[in-house]
């Protein structure tokens, strides 16, 4: 797998969530990925990573927090490296997916050798077990392979008629996963398109239960729970390599793929001692 060096400036201006006129900066260093806070250049650690409003990941450097940037760190982990971002405002630009970021940032990349394969020392490690309707487990687990690449399989159980499974290979599978949109609930729906007549940018950007088949928005979903987890994943992983191994999502989420990793850096630090 390449990794990919910034060459040139690039300025991505896109409404946040919100829907107010936000701006990220992200400027090309000779190594290392790096946010600059209040002047100062700090590298993006695993130890930003929070959970935050609706389980959505941010980044915190001291007060300063980066929203959402779930869509944005997957570039990372697709060897993406030499920058320093600046955001110009207090959230970051969002379309519901990674594209908006892969395609600004794409023409700007120039290539940089190859990722090393990386794999944790640990050949096993699962997040804590929850229960769905009681019978159904909730739950990620990683497992080291010999392959060379990262394998995440992706399982849903939303009852009778509505599961699904199915094997995403990075970088084969990367164009779907980053065009994956976030899947919108029914009962919201109604809010967003009120929200939208007042100029909220965002309704189409968003896979709604009632505009999809049960195939289609499994599928939406699913790949967007790879996105999802990938941004998680990225910065677990040294720069200059690519993680390789693989995970199974079982009815997984957000605060299923934080448990897991705050238990990965606890196993890192056990191992480093």
């Amino acid at each position: 797998m390449y990794q990919y060096r910034l060459a040139k400036q690039t300025e991505i201006r896109y409404p946040s969530f919100s829907g107010r006129e936000s701006c990220l900066i992200l400027d090309p260093c000779d190594t290392g990925r790096f946010w600059s806070v209040g002047g100062h250049d700090v590298p993006l650690t695993a130890e930003m990573i929070h959970l935050g409003w609706f389980h959505h990941l941010y980044l915190q450097s001291g007060k300063t927090r980066m929203r959402m940037a779930e869509h944005f760190l997957p570039l990372l982990g697709h060897g993406v490296t030499g920058f320093r971002m600046t955001m110009k405002t207090s959230g970051l630009p969002y379309d519901g997916r990674g594209q908006l970021f892969w395609e600004s940032v794409k023409p700007n990349l120039r290539l940089h050798g190859f990722l090393k394969p990386y794999a944790p020392p640990f050949h096993t490690l699962a997040s804590t077990t929850r229960w769905l309707r009681g019978t159904v487990p909730r739950r990620i687990t990683y497992m080291r392979t010999n392959e060379a690449h990262l394998t995440v399989r992706i399982k849903m159980d939303y009852g009778l008629g509505k599961q699904y499974e199915k094997d995403f290979v990075l970088p084969r599978d990367w164009d779907h996963v980053i065009t994956a949109r976030h899947r919108g609930r029914n009962y919201l729906y109604q809010a967003a398109r009120a929200a939208s007549r007042l100029g909220w940018p965002h309704i189409h950007h968003i896979a709604w239960e009632q505009e999809l088949d049960i195939r289609e928005l499994l599928e939406e979903e699913a790949r967007h729970r790879v996105l999802d987890f990938l941004g998680y994943a990225a910065l677990h992983v040294p720069d200059g390599c690519t993680l390789t191994g693989m995970f199974i999502s079982n009815c997984a989420g957000h605060s299923d793929d934080h448990d897991l990793f705050s238990k990965w850096r606890n196993e890192l630090a056990r191992a480093a001692l």
